[in-house]
């Protein structure tokens, strides 16, 4: 968490770091009612995290590449669409956007 304030203070609090356990959807309940955009760094068995976000219409990135959860995620496209959910898949997997990432952790 530590580092998400340092890189919010960087940008004069443009983006605000915020800490949630993806794994229980209580936690999630009042964050992302606020929230335009997710990135996702943490690998994940089930799609009800990501579901969550598009029911809300959030953005969401995902870097990781466990083939099966994107596989899942990939099924939720019409879904996303119907909500105006942007969803990007296997970003990390690009070359120099890893980087571009990584510089920023």
């Amino acid at each position: 968490m530590k580092k998400a304030e340092q890189f919010s203070a960087e940008l004069d609090q443009v983006v605000l770091p915020l800490e949630l356990d993806i794994h229980n959807k209580n936690s999630a309940e009042g964050i992302l009612d606020e929230i335009a955009l997710v990135v996702m760094c943490a690998d994940q068995k089930e799609t009800s995290f990501v579901e969550a976000c598009i029911q809300r219409g959030i953005h969401y990135v995902d870097i990781t590449a466990r083939n099966e959860f994107l596989l899942s995620v990939e099924g939720l496209d019409q879904e996303a669409k119907h909500n105006g959910s942007t969803i990007v898949l296997s970003v990390g997997l690009a070359p120099g956007l890893t980087n571009l990432l990584a510089s920023y952790t």
